[in-house]
């Protein structure tokens, strides 16, 4: 079957149609393009509203880019993702190249449309993979510029088993096997009670990193509304939380998107390794559910971080964050460095 993209729709709000599900499901879409995600960021981001672009054929919605929109006063920003994680393109499998390239070409160029607005300060995007070759022409007519930023990831097509040989390094396999010796246990759950818990500790690692936290609301949110792609793996030790990952599923990839474990030099617990045991958490879990990948993310700037993974044994991807600043929203950021010093 074939369709041939006509129509161009943008819509606002917290959530767009019933149409956005079946056109995510049709597409295999991640995480980012679920409407749960924009509805529950809206619900607990001050100031945040969804707008949803579509592209429709006979009726049919055949291609779809959401984003957020933030506004203050009369100017606004906008992001197509949100704390690293990218956004999704989501175009019809059924759609002919030709007609898979007009889909797209709408649909960024209504973003670029609201990005070239007077009254936009600033507007970004993540891509990956072929999305990226699909975005990079009209976005850089349209004055954006590119910024490569490495993601770390698991494949897990060929089961857990073929990880924990040949990707997992032999010094994280040791670790988690010391830990598991020790008394470690890992748990998967959806209750957002677990966020109670975990906050301590994720507070303790941002102020260690200099990074601004997320919300427990949306961290409560995501779980509570998520529809089961949303849970959090846990390590414990005679019962107390040493660190919580808060995992999203959609299209075939979990993404272990936000998480942090207890200091164990301050706690009491440099004979295990909860860090570790988190990513073997979440490995045995993604490939229970059937996922092809575990993305774990990139490092945001911080070197530990990025060499933890490496470490891991995981791959490395490039994503793109295409970032277009108007003169103003320059001069706005310009203003708001110097204020700090």
């Amino acid at each position: 079957m074939t369709h041939r993209a006509a129509n161009l729709e943008l819509v606002r709000g917290a959530r767009p149609g019933p149409h956005w599900r079946r056109l995510h499901a049709r597409c295999g879409g991640g995480f980012a393009g679920a409407d749960v995600w924009t509805a529950t960021l809206c619900a607990n981001l001050p100031r945040r509203s969804g707008a949803w672009a579509t592209a429709t054929s006979a009726g049919e919605t055949v291609g779809g880019l959401a984003w957020l929109e933030t506004v203050r006063g009369p100017f606004r920003t906008l992001e197509a993702h949100h704390a690293g994680l990218p956004c999704d393109l989501l175009l019809d499998p059924a759609l002919e190249p030709a007609h898979r390239r007009a889909a797209a070409a709408a649909l960024l160029g209504a973003w670029t449309a609201a990005a070239r607005s007077p009254l936009t300060l600033v507007a970004t995007l993540h891509a990956e993979g072929p999305t990226d070759d699909e975005v990079a022409a009209p976005l850089s007519a349209s004055g954006f510029r590119r910024t490569a930023v490495p993601v770390a990831y698991f494949p897990l097509a060929q089961g857990l088993d073929h990880v924990e040989a040949h990707l997992l390094k032999k010094n994280r396999r040791n670790e988690r096997n010391r830990s598991l010796r020790r008394g470690c246990t890992t748990q998967v759950t959806s209750d957002p009670a677990v966020i109670d818990e975990f906050l301590p500790i994720y507070a303790a690692a941002i102020r260690r990193w200099g990074s601004p936290p997320i919300p427990s609301g949306l961290l409560r949110g995501l779980l509570a509304d998520g529809d089961g792609g949303a849970y959090c793996t846990t390590v414990r030790r005679d019962g107390a939380l040493l660190g919580a990952h808060l995992c999203l599923q959609a299209g075939g990839t979990v993404t272990a998107w936000v998480g942090a474990t207890v200091d164990s030099t301050r706690d009491g617990t440099d004979d295990v390794f909860p860090a570790t045991m988190l990513v073997w958490a979440d490995l045995v879990e993604a490939c229970r559910r059937g996922a092809s990948r575990l993305d774990l993310g990139g490092h945001g700037g911080q070197r530990g971080v990025a060499q933890f993974k490496e470490l891991l044994g995981a791959l490395t991807l490039e994503r793109a964050m295409w970032r277009r600043t108007s003169r103003l929203g320059a001069a706005a950021l310009a203003a708001r460095r110097g204020g700090g010093r």
